[in-house]
C-alpha cells in the first residue's frame, strides 16, 4: 500500500530513540524503472545531533524505509514549507 506522506528536499526530521536530527538533501533513483512511479528511491539525509560523528552526518535513506519509519512513530516529521 502507498503512503499517503510525499517527502521533499529540506524536510525535517527527528529521531525520538536519539534525539537527533535529520534534513532531507536530495531524493534520486537507486534503480530507475521506465515507469517512475515504480523506481526504487533513496534520500541523502544530513544529520545533527550531539553523538553524530562527522563521518556519518550524510547517510543514504531509502524512501520507504523512511516512510514506515515516519508511519510507526519512530521519527518525526516535519514538512518544508
Amino acid at each position: 500500500m502507498a503512503s499517503k506522506l510525499k517527502l521533499k528536499s529540506g524536510d525535517i526530521i527527528v529521531d525520538h530513540q536519539s534525539g537527533d536530527i535529520g534534513i532531507l538533501i536530495y531524493r534520486y533513483a537507486l534503480m530507475e524503472e521506465e515507469d517512475e512511479e515504480h523506481s526504487m528511491w533513496a534520500w541523502d539525509v544530513y544529520w545533527t545531533g550531539r553523538d553524530v560523528e562527522a563521518s556519518h552526518r550524510m547517510q543514504p535513506w531509502t524512501e520507504v524505509g523512511l516512510l514506515n519509519i515516519i508511519e510507526n512513530g519512530v521519527f518525526e516529521h516535519y514538512r518544508n514549507i
